[in-house]
């Protein structure tokens, strides 16, 4: 079989399994916000509500217990503004893309840990995973050969330099691109912030424009809306151009 056609069926077979995943309708429930998530493994279909706190706590959990594995990026908490519409919306696309990424990897889907998070034994995902048994550096470590298939007797030393040397690299890469990511971060929000206080100034000023010739309407023309600008019955062209102008933003 050509190498690229078995790269297709490899990503179609791959888009399969992520599809089986899904993080829909979140809702206030007592205060705190729960998602709709399903999936389907070697089990069978799971489903239940989860909280974005859970989702934190799994990954938390995967991260100390498969320590060195590059797990998928789950978004960052929010204090403030999480029960937004806009931000809802963010968080569930983020975290249906997180739980798809991580069903790419058939070890963490059959994981202790992560069947605790789907099925979570008549408790709830906190009080699952806490009843995890402590790991030893051993377990881990013969974890980890397990699913990487290491044969430490094969182990080259020159290649570990080159690996070595490769991290330094990215290491200090990272600690020159990092402020200036962060400063991004920052000029993007700020930038967020005037677009928004400019889009609230144009609807405040369409508002106030409508309110001031309803005023001339009634006190300095005689009811003669003739007299008017923007509301003028033969000049609406101006007055629904203002009102166009947040929406266009």
């Amino acid at each position: 079989m050509p190498s690229n056609v078995y790269a297709q069926e490899t990503d179609v077979l791959m888009n399969d399994i992520e599809y089986n995943f899904s993080v829909n309708n979140p809702q206030d429930m007592g205060g705190s916000i729960h998602y709709e998530v399903k999936g389907v493994d070697r089990q069978g279909p799971w489903e239940g509500k989860r909280r974005f706190s859970e989702f934190f706590l799994l990954q938390e959990t995967l991260a100390r217990r498969f320590p060195g594995v590059p797990l998928p990026i789950l978004p960052e908490k929010q204090a403030f503004g999480n029960k937004e519409v806009l931000f809802l919306q963010d968080r569930t696309f983020y975290l249906q893309r997180y739980l798809r990424k991580m069903a790419r990897f058939d070890f963490i889907l059959e994981s202790q840990e992560f069947q605790l998070f789907s099925r979570p034994q008549g408790l709830n995902v906190q009080k699952a995973l806490e009843k995890l048994m402590p790991m030893s550096t051993a377990q881990k470590f013969e974890r980890l050969q397990n699913i990487t298939n290491i044969d430490l007797m094969t182990y080259d030393l020159m290649k570990k330099e080159q690996y070595n040397s490769r991290i330094t690299e990215f290491l200090y890469f990272n600690k020159v691109v990092e402020p200036l990511l962060n400063k991004i971060k920052g000029q993007t929000a700020q930038m967020m912030k005037t677009k928004l206080n400019t889009i609230q100034s144009y609807q405040d000023l369409h508002k106030a424009a409508g309110r001031y010739e309803d005023m001339n309407l009634q006190h300095y023309t005689d009811m003669n809306s003739a007299e008017l600008l923007m509301t003028n019955p033969d000049n609406t062209e101006v007055f629904a151009s203002l009102n166009d102008v947040a929406g266009k933003l």
